[in-house]
């Protein structure tokens, strides 16, 4: 959903917008495997599945009305997760193991924590992630974005994954 509630955006090889109704589909002839709204609802971020010449599981931003891609990421590397964060100034995406924060604009990329599908809190100030990374079981963490402050959600002996704050 878009954040006012009236687009929906869907992945099935290529990105689609259309409103809320189901009507007004526009295909962006951009793939993707994972696509997240921009807070403002003015743009979206999307790992690419190759498509069209795009570098496969990069990140790339495009404006909501399909125009003017831009390529964020050049590492290559499968992405499990992506999300903006409820500030609009960052991306947390998951790959490799570990939990990735980039800023919209590419700048200051860092890996706070090891661990999967991470996700934002509503006010921004921490991450929730499923790792093994502790004790080889796989538990649901929350932590600053710095990676300090870790807080076991789960303490269980299943293996918990793709936590959600339900923002």
């Amino acid at each position: 959903w878009s954040p006012d509630g009236t687009k929906l955006a869907v992945i099935a090889d290529s990105i689609a917008i259309m409103n809320a109704d189901a009507t007004g589909r526009v295909w962006f002839h951009v793939g993707a495997s994972y696509v997240t709204w921009s807070p403002d609802g003015q743009k979206l971020a999307y790992v690419s599945n190759g498509l069209h010449g795009q570098s496969n599981d990069d990140i790339y931003l495009i404006n909501a009305n399909g125009t003017g891609a831009t390529q964020l990421t050049t590492d290559g590397v499968a992405k499990n997760s992506l999300e903006w964060s409820p500030d609009g100034t960052k991306l947390i995406y998951g790959a490799g193991g570990s939990v990735y924060l980039i800023g919209v604009n590419g700048s200051g990329l860092t890996s706070p924590v090891q661990g999967r599908t991470p996700r934002w809190s509503a006010d921004g100030a921490r991450i929730i992630f499923a790792t093994d990374a502790l004790d080889g079981n796989e538990e649901v963490y929350s932590a600053r974005l710095d990676g300090t402050d870790w807080k076991n959600m789960t303490r269980n002996s299943a293996n918990e994954t793709d936590p959600d704050w339900g923002n």
